[in-house]
């Protein structure tokens, strides 16, 4: 993670990475939280966009990673988030319990995340629920429609669905491509 970290810092100075591990608490499935932190002095860093990373054995039968996203308001725009995931996937294979990671699960409720997972990362629409169901009628009424126009004009009638993305040797691939363009680009990550 260190490594990861100061790659950031070498783009962006004032910008780190970093994960809180979390007890958990009755119905509470937050594993860790990893956060983009500005520096804002010497002695105090604030979280400006975070991904909560559960692991969940029950529903599935092998070990699944969660995961849900908030970036704060005013550093949105900054494909801080976009970063972030690529992180989350591309460290997968050095967490202690990778060898039973078969995906991750991403509820999301907005259609840049749906959209973004989708592009960037291998990631599909989980359609065994009905929210998933329901995208793929709207997505089979609209066949002339752009995917990334059927994401957002869905999610103006339609709140969640769950993306899938599968952890294989093409999907750690793009992550890390993902992460390697957001730090050399010019039109990357904004500092």
């Amino acid at each position: 993670m260190n490594e990861l970290s100061n790659k950031l810092k070498k783009k962006c100075p004032q910008l780190s990475i970093s994960v809180h591990k979390i007890i958990n608490n009755n119905d509470d499935y937050i594993d860790m939280v990893m956060c983009i932190c500005l520096s804002e002095n010497k002695s105090s860093n604030k979280c400006i966009d975070q991904i909560d990373i559960g692991f969940d054995v029950e529903e599935y039968g092998y070990e699944v990673l969660t995961i849900h996203s908030q970036t704060k308001k005013m550093y949105e725009g900054r494909k801080y988030n976009k970063f972030l995931r690529a992180v989350v996937i591309v460290i997968i294979p050095f967490l202690v319990c990778s060898r039973k990671i078969k995906r991750i699960v991403s509820t999301v409720i907005n259609p840049v995340t749906a959209w973004l997972l989708i592009t960037y990362f291998g990631g599909y629409i989980d359609i065994s629920d009905e929210f998933g169901k329901k995208f793929i009628n709207y997505d089979k009424q609209h066949p002339n429609m752009s995917l990334k126009d059927k994401i957002f004009n869905y999610f103006k009638n339609n709140t969640l669905f769950d993306v899938i993305v599968d952890i294989t040797p093409e999907n750690l691939r793009l992550a890390q491509n993902v992460f390697d363009g957001l730090l050399r680009s010019e039109d990357g990550l904004k500092c």
